[in-house]
């Protein structure tokens, strides 16, 4: 179901290009210089905290440890775990500890990349009559009032994410149902040819084999979390 670049770099400190990275505690760019895009966690070494065999599905809880943050702002003030299960399809949660004595307001997202058999031939039917922020047009307010169809470089921000979406792939003729909770929206990217080309490790064709759907908080500050309360977001995939 999942796309990885075959330029990506595989090394210490870097994000993977494909996959699912997990954005977070923020989405997009900080507004600070200096920060990495889409937050640290994806750039940074989670511990094992657990793992475990069941009759319908295995699974791990990864944490990333809140005193060894990479970004002094957070440290001892976030505690993420992720838990991840394999069975019928992949679930993944993450779940936000606040540690500090103050609320804490963060955005996250997963960062997934779905292969397909051709980008002009996917669908995405839950989208449509959703408004949607537009980065290539200055996060200018639209209405999706047509079938998803990418032709060109595409960044849109739902601003209602559905319960569950569907990736259609009508050259392959199969559909990655996606279940969210958690998230307030859902996020799609394509970078199309010149921007592929820009990146040193995104393959220069890869973008005619597969789209970001991510389910999401991408509002900056979007979610508010309570001192020592846990926010929890996920989503389960299964094709079909």
């Amino acid at each position: 179901m999942l796309w990885v670049s075959e330029t990506s770099k595989f090394e210490a400190g870097k994000a993977i290009r494909g996959g699912i990275p997990i954005c977070w505690p923020w989405f997009g760019a900080h507004p600070q210089v200096g920060h990495p895009q889409h937050g640290y966690a994806r750039q940074s070494i989670f511990e094992l905290v657990s793992s475990e065999v069941k009759e319908d599905y295995a699974s791990v809880v990864l944490r990333l440890d809140p005193q060894n943050s990479s970004d002094e702002g957070w440290a001892n003030t976030l505690e993420l775990n992720v838990e991840i299960r394999l069975g019928d399809g992949l679930w993944m949660e993450m779940r936000t500890r606040n540690l500090s004595e103050e609320t804490v307001s963060i955005s996250n997202c997963f960062h997934s990349y779905f292969a397909v058999s051709g980008i002009r031939q996917v669908r995405l039917p839950q989208v449509q009559k959703k408004s949607y922020l537009d980065k290539t047009l200055g996060y200018k307010k639209c209405m999706q009032t047509e079938p998803v169809e990418v032709s060109g470089e595409f960044d849109r921000v739902y601003l209602e994410a559905p319960n569950v979406i569907d990736l259609h792939d009508l050259q392959a003729r199969r559909r990655i149902s996606i279940e969210t909770w958690g998230c307030e929206n859902v996020v799609v990217w394509n970078p199309w040819e010149e921007k592929a080309k820009q990146m040193p490790d995104f393959d220069d064709l890869g973008y005619l084999n597969m789209i970001c759907v991510e389910p999401a908080n991408a509002i900056p500050e979007s979610i508010k979390i309570a001192p020592g309360k846990i926010y929890r977001s996920g989503q389960k995939l299964r094709l079909s």
